[in-house]
């Protein structure tokens, strides 16, 4: 916290308290969607909080903008994971008494990812009331202009319906369009990994970095493929496939995308592409990737967007042989996502 600010406590925008103890002088309070000032008047002193936290009971509680803030938020993305993450361990391998339907001919969606993303929602709403959600299962709740939250309750929903051990929990915070937060949560092997912007990335508390494999076909790579790749002409994608295991020392798919972006922060895997991905997919991976030093783009290099439904994540020594090696193929493939 910088000298100067101050965090507060408003009851009735009557009073204000620093750690319990009263502010001299009178305070203004000015508010808008996105920050509270705090004036004392004498002096002229002024302090910024931004955003503005509502706990249930209407008090206010104002937040210092910066690093505590954001450890605040981190706090609220690892109890959640943590949460709907114990949903998930307690009921694998439970595949005879799972209810299941079918989101479409291949994709499902089970009463596991119902109840891990309402768990989800009600404990990140209950420290930011007014904050927004976006889910895979819910879609988008709250003000449009609100820090967003954008979960997936369990990525991997084939392989838990199936026993296969190899799923996660994604959270991640974003504001004015920047992912600041990021926590994905592996509950089967108890691993969690986290970033805040310009913070690191750490498993279990423990820093990671991106491998440092200098050439690609020496790479250990990942990707996955979408559910509906019988709807188009998927020659292109599995062209750049062939390739990439042509020129590449193997490729791993396990149906995770937050866990492949982990994986390839924390240097397990070196390379990682994958088209057809949605927010909720890639917000918290990508940032705890960048934040561990991979480089994350779109196909041809530039600035990933986790709306545009392409990346690319690598250590960065082979970061540019995976670009041109997806060179030839990006033209089509790009246009199945306007098709």
């Amino acid at each position: 916290m910088n000298a100067g600010e101050k965090r507060g406590q408003v009851e009735g925008d009557d009073q204000i308290g620093d750690n319990g103890r009263a502010l001299a002088g009178p305070i203004v309070i000015n508010r808008n969607q996105h920050e509270l000032s705090l004036e004392r008047r004498e002096g002229g002193l002024t302090t910024n909080f931004h955003p503005a936290r509502y706990t249930k009971k209407g008090a206010l509680f104002l937040r210092c903008e910066g690093a505590d803030l954001m450890q605040d938020y981190l706090k609220t993305a690892i109890a959640a994971a943590r949460a709907a993450g114990k949903i998930i361990r307690d009921r694998f391998g439970d595949g005879k008494s799972l209810s299941v339907r079918h989101k479409g001919r291949i994709d499902l969606v089970t009463e596991v990812d119902l109840a891990c993303e309402t768990e989800l929602r009600a404990r990140i709403l209950d420290d930011w009331p007014e904050h927004a959600i976006l889910g895979e299962e819910g879609g988008h709740l709250g003000d449009s202009q609100a820090p967003l939250w954008i979960v997936d309750p369990l990525d991997g929903t084939r392989s838990f319906a199936h026993g296969y051990p190899f799923v996660s929990v994604s959270v991640a915070l974003e504001i004015e369009g920047q992912v600041v937060v990021g926590v994905v949560y592996d509950p089967l092997r108890d691993e969690l990994f986290q970033a805040v912007r310009s913070g690191g990335a750490f498993l279990n508390d423990v820093p990671i970095h991106a491998s440092f494999t200098e050439t690609l076909d020496q790479a250990l790579l990942v990707t996955g493929f979408p559910y509906h790749l019988a709807e188009f002409d998927s020659s292109a994608l599995f062209g750049l496939f062939r390739d990439y295991v042509i020129n590449s020392g193997g490729i791993r798919r396990d149906g995770s995308a937050a866990i492949d972006f982990c994986y390839i922060a924390c240097g397990r895997l070196d390379g990682y592409w994958e088209f057809f991905l949605h927010p909720w997919d890639a917000a918290a991976g990508a940032l705890i990737a960048q934040e561990a030093g991979a480089v994350v783009t779109n196909l041809a290099g530039e600035p990933y967007d986790i709306r545009v439904a392409e990346v690319l994540a690598s250590n960065p020594h082979i970061h540019s042989a995976m670009i041109g090696t997806a060179a030839p193929y990006l033209a089509d493939m790009r246009k199945l996502l306007v098709g």
